[in-house]
Parts: C-alpha cells; sequence; structure tokens
C-alpha cells in the first residue's frame, strides 16, 4: 500500500475514535439536557436550526427515544467513515478515469428533468403561501428570502439548462453538473421551508452531488451503486437502533397503517399475520438491500422487491407514488456487469488487491 494512503487511512481511523468518545463521554448528555430544558442558549439554536421538529417532538416521545436517535445518527457517521476507510484504496486514479458513456448522462438528465419538470408549479403555489415560510439550513443560514415567481421561473430555467448541458454541453458538462446540484438542492430546500421535510428525491440528492466528481474523474463511476444501496442497509439498521425488535412485530406497521388511512392500508391492518409478514420483509429488505453491490444474482431479487416495495408504501400509506423516484434510479446497477464486478471484488477482497493490483480504468 503507498505511504500516502497509510497516512490517510491513519487519519480516518483517528477522526472516527476521537468523535465517538466525545460523543460517548460529552456529548450524548446533551440530549438529556436539551430534553430537560437546561441547555446553554447557543446548542438550543443549533438544534433549532438542524432539527426543529425536536421541541415539538419531545413531548410526544421519551428521552430514550431521542438518545437512540442520536446513536444512530453517529453511527451513520462511523460507518460513512469506514467506508472511506476501506474503499479509498479501491479508488481508480483520476488521471485514469476519463472515459465516458453519454448514454449514462443522458440517462442522469432525463431522470432530472422527469423529477423537477413542475417545480415551478409547486414553487408558485408556495408563493401564495409566502408569509408561512420558515427557510430552512442554509437558506435560514443565507437570510434568503423566497423567491418571486420570476425569479423561480429564472432559477428552473436555469437548472433544466444546465441539466441539459450535463449531456450535450462538451467540455462544459463538468460545470453545468455543478451548476444543476447547486439549483436542485437550493429549490428543494424552499420546497421544505413549509413544515414538511420529505425523501422522495435522497438518492438521485446523493447522485447529484456526486456527478461533477464522476464526469471530471475525480471518483469512479463504478462507486454509485454502492451510493445507491447504502441508504436502504442504513434505513433498515436505524429501525432496529431506534425501535428494537418492534418492526418484527405486527402492530407497528398495523399502527402506521392505520395512522394513514389508505383503504388498502385499512384493509391489510385487519389481518395480523399479514402485517407481521410485511413487517420482517421489509426490515430484511433494507438490511440486505446491500448485497446488489456484491452478487448479481442479488440484482434479480432486490431491484424487483424494491419497486414492488414503493408501490406498496404508496397503496398502503398513500406515501410517495407509483413512478417512485428511489426506484426509477435503479439504473445504476444494471448499466455495466464487467466494471461493477470488478469494483465489487475489489471491495470483497481490499488488502491482498491493493497492494499490487494496477488501478483499472473504468467506464460505464
Amino acid at each position: 500500500m503507498p505511504k500516502s494512503n497509510k497516512y490517510i487511512r491513519l487519519y480516518f481511523w483517528l477522526l472516527g475514535t476521537c468523535v465517538v468518545l466525545l460523543y460517548v463521554f460529552w456529548i450524548r448528555v446533551w440530549v438529556i439536557d436539551l430534553y430537560a430544558g437546561k441547555a446553554s442558549d447557543t446548542l438550543t439554536e443549533i438544534v433549532q436550526w438542524i432539527y426543529p421538529r425536536f421541541f415539538t417532538e419531545k413531548h410526544r416521545f421519551e428521552v430514550t427515544f431521542f438518545l437512540a436517535k442520536a446513536d444512530q445518527v453517529v453511527f451513520r457517521f462511523w460507518l460513512v467513515l469506514v467506508g472511506i476507510l476501506y474503499f479509498y484504496p479501491c479508488l481508480p486514479q483520476p488521471k485514469e478515469n476519463t472515459s465516458i458513456d453519454i448514454r449514462f448522462c443522458y440517462y442522469f438528465t432525463f431522470l432530472a428533468l422527469f423529477f423537477t419538470w413542475d417545480w415551478y408549479i409547486e414553487l408558485s403555489n408556495l408563493y401564495e403561501a409566502r408569509f408561512f415560510y420558515q427557510p430552512v439550513f442554509l437558506l435560514k443560514l443565507c437570510h434568503l428570502p423566497f423567491p418571486t415567481r420570476e425569479a423561480s421561473l429564472g432559477l428552473c430555467i436555469l437548472m433544466w439548462g444546465s441539466a441539459l448541458g450535463v449531456s450535450w454541453a462538451g467540455k462544459w458538462r463538468v460545470h453545468c453538473a455543478v451548476v444543476f446540484v447547486g439549483l436542485f438542492i437550493v429549490l428543494q430546500g424552499y420546497q421544505f421551508s413549509f413544515h414538511k421535510i420529505d425523501h422522495h428525491f435522497a438518492l438521485f440528492s446523493y447522485w447529484a452531488v456526486l456527478m461533477p466528481f464522476l464526469l471530471s474523474g475525480a471518483l469512479p463511476f463504478s462507486i454509485l451503486p454502492f451510493v445507491i444501496a447504502l441508504p436502504y442497509t442504513i434505513a433498515g439498521i436505524e429501525k432496529i437502533a431506534v425501535g428494537g425488535l418492534a418492526w418484527f412485530m405486527p402492530y407497528t406497521l398495523r399502527g402506521y397503517l392505520r395512522l394513514h388511512g389508505e383503504v388498502w392500508g385499512l384493509w391489510v391492518a385487519e389481518y395480523t399475520w399479514l402485517c407481521g409478514v410485511l413487517s420482517i420483509l421489509t426490515v430484511l429488505f433494507e438490511i440486505f438491500f446491500i448485497t446488489v453491490v456484491w452478487f448479481r444474482w442479488a440484482k434479480w431479487v432486490f431491484l424487483p422487491a424494491g419497486v414492488l416495495f414503493h408501490i406498496l408504501t404508496y397503496l398502503l400509506m398513500g406515501v410517495g407514488a407509483w413512478l417512485h423516484p428511489w426506484w426509477l434510479c435503479y439504473g445504476v446497477f444494471l448499466w455495466n456487469f464487467k466494471e461493477h464486478n470488478s469494483f465489487s471484488k475489489k471491495l470483497c477482497n481490499i488488502a491482498p488487491n491493493v497492494k499490487n493490483s494496477p488501478h483499472e480504468r473504468t467506464r460505464l
């Protein structure tokens, strides 16, 4: 292993260890102070900015619920560090990752336009309710007002144009990808600034953030399936970390079905055994979805299951849509098996491959 790689891995080991120790021995108690209303004004303001629903939800849940949430946030951070620690040596050198399959850019552009074609209509409708505008995250930090209809139209046109540029702008496609991801995130932020945050575009947002690095050659395209699959596995782990074995019991899903009140959901809620089966299958599906990165057969099991999962979520709870953005991103798993399997083998057996194997040219 190159000496620089050893230093990078040591750095992430130390960073991960320090974060976990700080959380366990110092930061975790802040959650209890916040719940009891004894936290400092500075900490309260930070939490109000990051997690404004905390001060409402603390009247609904016990402190143990929020401690479990904090634990899983730190676990996610640690998991990302471990991913960087072990997967960094697998990445090809940037100078060798220069080949781009234009069909992949077409796919990205199509999804970008399909997901955002009605955003101007949505922003125009929200403009009527601008008095309820509560900016989130960077919008609040930068004190950005809600855009007028003319400004929204201009921002949407620029976003759509940059999405087209990813496919047809030639040497400027990286710049177009940067402009697109910036506008995509900002305009989502405006839509989330009315006390409702959803995760419909989460997977595509991760893909969009990576797109400038993929097009410039800083990252291999074959890392994208891992990035798309990981949120499913984290969601499954979070269910267990926060709820324990509750998601293996039928009453949990039954409660959600009755809460949403959809016709088919209420029908399923009448059958205890069906609620139990669906609950267990949901957790197992999410936890083991990551296997699509390593095994070709897993794609033909988990990808159809993913489509069915999102359709059932829409039918039983009214969450999402028939054409859910998450499963519309599944095309990245089917793009090029040869290169994808090459990267997957490196992930499965990093130690012997890193030392002497030459970096491969990655092409979708």
